[in-house]
């Protein structure tokens, strides 16, 4: 049936709706609620249309019943009856703006005239390229109550159970079939805003930001999972896996605190798109949760006399400013990781953090030795040796990271295991090479940072390359913290595969550590060589394996799979911290060693040092 355009609609009509919702007059002839009236131009599920944008988009709408669901400040969810096929979505948003005199009620079943729009999400007040859009009706002149007190819709149950979201990857092809039994993509889509049920939910990503992400039933017939309960990424693509489910609280509703491993037994509420991913669980209560206790495990991997231990730690933003949280961090050193000889740092903040009292962001302070040394001494508090510091102060607000803060790649070192000798004086773009002295390579500058003017480090923290000398053997450590995925489109969005924009400045910085490693096996292949750091990337992606060339190990690999991970990104666990290793040790089998200690990136933040695990490398030096 073609729509009624809106002109034709009673003036009183139009008049009234402004005041509110019109309610329907006593006596109108029996109905079941949501059912169409012979005004209805389109039922709910010719406007949601069976793909990821409305077909009548931009179309004026008449009459388009159904039951209420939610209400919210600015908005009310209604959905119809369902009509057999599960391939188009039963419910619509309707945005009303502020200050509308009388919205409808949950339960009310409702007549809605308006224009179909796609709405498309926002963060920080820009649309975000590649986001998913959500179908709704804008601005309506027309809500008319026509019954109250209705029983909602049933909802749809989301498992294997009930509706199975599909577990394979998206793909580009996707795009051109709509398949909600195949694509998960699609699958989402076709329950916008519709009333889900989950059963048995597991909790695979911490509350962060107050929500926190599940899968369905127990994780039942999900491939690619942790030995703890997560959830891996679903492709060597490098895709989070689409058939996570964000769980969030409606206004006002404050939601648990959850830790991977954690269970709830029923979950219901309104599906509804997110900026960055197709699917979000809009709750008003999460009841019964079973606590998993999921385990905390120093590591295996301890120091002695035949071993040397490296660790790799990003201690997400720590500065002498807030020094509250050094007491956690040593802890997470001394009892976690075993007080290692090395440890690597990443994201160490300048002595005042994001900026002085009143010049937020403007600070002119760089230098981070306070922050060290407030680290150091926690750490000698709890029992672990004292270690002693070094890094190459950055270029002041111009590497990324918190406005202000500095961060930059260090190193902490146990006097009483390795040596270290100071060489040369580096500043923040002087580059480090490698020289022969007495027939052995050494680096020109100890520290010194790696080809620190090449441009695909603009911008970004630069590589931190130490030399350290352990009962006779040259172990050389790089450190690096390369570009974050910020700027990549959503990596579930509609346009698929997304665009990886970062990936290229990654690439660009892996290819310049590379150039210096190759340097320095090349004129002395009896160094032993270990970097260290957040590559931000994965161990099968290309910036892993140009970092790696033929010169270095990926020592991730040499991990089950179900291990491979240091972080937790909506809901899916994924390694961005990695260790590669060069040198006599390369490829054997025996005398190497690695393991992702998992203390912080399963957990809540509250309960956390970091939001990244660390990791130990133990070596046999030949």
């Amino acid at each position: 049936m073609r729509h009624l355009p809106l002109r034709l609609l009673a003036p009183a009509v139009v008049l009234l709706v402004g005041l509110g919702a019109l309610r329907a007059d006593e006596g109108a002839p029996a109905r079941a609620p949501g059912e169409r009236l012979p005004t209805t131009s389109h039922t709910v599920q010719q406007i949601q249309g069976a793909g990821p944008r409305s077909p009548v988009v931009g179309e004026a709408v008449v009459d388009v019943t159904g039951v209420v669901t939610q209400v919210t400040s600015t908005s009310f969810t209604f959905q119809a009856p369902p009509d057999g096929d599960d391939g188009t979505s039963d419910a619509l948003l309707v945005h009303v703006g502020r200050g509308f005199a009388a919205m409808p009620a949950v339960g009310d079943d409702v007549a809605v005239s308006g224009k179909v729009t796609e709405w498309a999400p926002r963060m920080n007040g820009a649309v975000v390229e590649g986001g998913h859009t959500q179908t709704q009706l804008e601005r309506p002149v027309s809500v008319r109550v026509l019954a109250s007190g209705v029983p909602l819709p049933e909802a749809v149950v989301v498992g294997a159970s009930g509706r199975m979201p599909p577990v394979r990857a998206a793909t580009a092809a996707d795009a051109e079939v709509w398949d909600p039994q195949e694509d998960p993509l699609d699958f989402w889509e076709s329950l916008e805003h519709m009333r889900v049920v989950v059963h048995g939910a597991i909790v695979v990503g911490p509350t962060a930001h107050g929500s926190f992400n599940v899968l369905p039933e127990g994780g039942e017939g999900y491939p690619r999972r942790t030995g703890r309960g997560g959830i891996l990424l679903a492709n060597e693509e490098g895709q989070p896996c689409p058939s996570v489910l964000l769980v969030d609280n409606v206004p006002g509703v404050r939601l648990p605190t959850v830790t991977v491993g954690d269970r709830v037994p029923r979950l219901e509420g309104l599906l509804v798109p997110d900026a960055t991913r197709p699917a979000r669980l809009v709750v008003r209560e999460v009841a019964g949760l079973t606590r998993g206790d999921l385990p905390r495990t120093p590591t295996r991997l301890v120091s002695d006399d035949e071993h040397l231990t490296l660790a790799s730690f990003n201690v997400e933003n720590f500065s002498a400013a807030k020094p509250a949280r050094a007491a956690d961090l040593a802890r997470g050193v001394v009892r976690w990781l075993r007080s290692p000889a090395i440890v690597a740092l990443q994201e160490v903040m300048d002595d005042d953090g994001p900026g002085a009292p009143g010049k937020p962001g403007h600070s002119d302070v760089v230098s981070a030795a306070a922050t060290y040394e407030v680290l150091i001494e926690a750490i000698a508090a709890q029992g672990g040796p004292r270690y002693r510091w070094t890094d190459v102060a950055p270029l002041p607000h111009a590497e990324g990271g918190q406005p202000g803060g500095n961060i930059r790649c260090g190193f902490l070192w146990d006097p009483a295991r390795v040596t270290f000798e100071p060489r040369g004086e580096a500043g923040p773009l002087t580059p480090n090479r490698v020289e022969v002295h007495d027939g052995r390579a050494r680096l020109a500058l100890n520290p010194g940072r790696v080809e620190p003017e090449d441009p695909a480090f603009a911008e970004t923290r630069r590589t931190l390359a130490a030399e350290f000398r352990v009962r006779g053997h040259t172990v050389v450590v790089l450190n690096s913290h390369l570009t974050s995925r910020r700027a990549d489109d959503p990596a579930l969005g509609e346009r698929q595969p997304p665009v990886l924009h970062s990936e290229a400045r990654r690439l660009g910085q892996a290819r310049a550590v590379h150039r210096f490693v190759r340097a320095l096996a090349e004129k002395d292949p009896q160094v032993t060589i270990v970097h260290l750091g957040d590559c931000n990337d994965f161990e099968f992606r290309p910036v892993l394996k140009a970092l790696a060339g033929d010169v270095l190990e990926i020592l991730t690999l040499r991990l089950p799979p179900g291990d491979r991970y240091s972080y937790v990104y909506q809901g899916t666990s994924q390694a961005l911290d990695h260790a590669l290793l060069g040198g006599p040790l390369k490829g054997r089998a025996e005398g190497v060693e690695v393991e992702y200690v998992h203390i912080c990136a399963e957990y809540p933040e509250r309960s956390r040092v970091s939001d990244h695990d660390p990791l130990v490398v133990r070596l046999r030096l030949p």
